[in-house]
């Protein structure tokens, strides 16, 4: 948990991973800055993690006009299984029961991160947000913090539903397939993809979801952080083939198992959402796992 306090405006970080990590460092450039505080999290027991909530809450005083609050946590994902997200449902009731609390003494914002590809499983240029496809236990996760979320009455409520969101593996961050195709074809070692090559995928960077969903210019709601065209599996291996100056190998697996495509209408990009060009970024990636970033 990380814990910004800028005055008028306190920030309350859940998830320090891929996403979460670039909302921290785009709030600790914030002009406003005064101090900050990291807070051990403890996920897998609820009562810990109340206790936990409730210190920071103590450490955040009564000062703060607003609160802002963003779930970035969990580790589940497509491959997960009912009773791998059951506690991660729990974790994410109790931090929404701590901000209704919160919300008592002043207003609150609650910025949840959701997955429009785990909503969208299977369908094309996707133009509203119904009907949604919960094909995997993940999507039907995502779904029911929708629900939750938009049941509250004393909160402001953010909705984000980004696409297939790639950028620099940090510490013990799950890998996505992008930065595991780099550093595959920079070790010379075949990927492992479970997807066909004319697979369509929308991707975006986690910086750009990253500092959206930390501006303060957003209107509450749901946002859809896309690209808004397709990418074929072929067509991303040529990108970063172009970008490592190298071949990259696959060996598509049999089961297919990941082969749904799953894209989106330009139409569904919010406005003051301008991601930058996957070729941009993934040349950018390239240059910070050389680094060892």
């Amino acid at each position: 948990m990380f814990l910004a306090d800028r005055g008028a405006v306190q920030d309350v970080v859940l998830g320090v991973g891929l996403l979460g990590g670039t909302v921290v460092r785009t709030l600790q450039r914030s002009p406003s800055l005064r101090r900050t505080q990291s807070l051990r999290t403890t996920w897998s027991d609820v009562d810990a993690l109340t206790g936990e909530l409730n210190s920071a809450g103590s450490w955040m005083g009564t000062e703060a006009a607003r609160v802002r609050i963003f779930w970035c946590a969990g580790r589940g994902g497509f491959a997960s299984t009912d009773a791998d997200l059951a506690r991660e449902l729990s974790s994410f009731k109790a931090v929404l029961h701590w901000a209704e609390r919160l919300s008592q003494e002043r207003p609150v914002e609650f910025h949840l991160t959701s997955s429009a590809g785990g909503l969208h499983e299977g369908q094309r240029r996707v133009e509203s947000p119904v009907p949604a496809a919960t094909l995997r236990p993940y999507g039907r996760l995502k779904l029911e913090q929708e629900r939750l979320l938009s049941e509250s009455q004393a909160l402001t409520k953010f909705i984000y539903r980004p696409s297939s969101v790639y950028g620099v593996p940090q510490g013990k961050v799950r890998l996505g397939m992008i930065p595991t195709l780099i550093r595959n074809a920079l070790a010379r070692r075949p990927s492992t993809i479970s997807a066909s090559p004319g697979t369509l995928r929308d991707y975006v960077a986690a910086q750009d979801v990253g500092h959206f969903m930390a501006s303060e210019s957003n209107a509450p709601g749901m946002h859809y952080l896309v690209m808004g065209y397709p990418m074929s599996l072929f067509a991303l291996l040529a990108v970063v083939e172009r970008a490592l100056q190298r071949q990259v190998a696959v060996v598509y697996t049999t089961t297919r198992a990941n082969d749904q495509h799953i894209t989106f209408s330009p139409a569904m990009k919010p406005p003051g959402w301008r991601p930058n060009a996957l070729e941009s970024q993934v040349s950018l990636l390239v240059s910070a796992i050389l680094k060892g970033v």
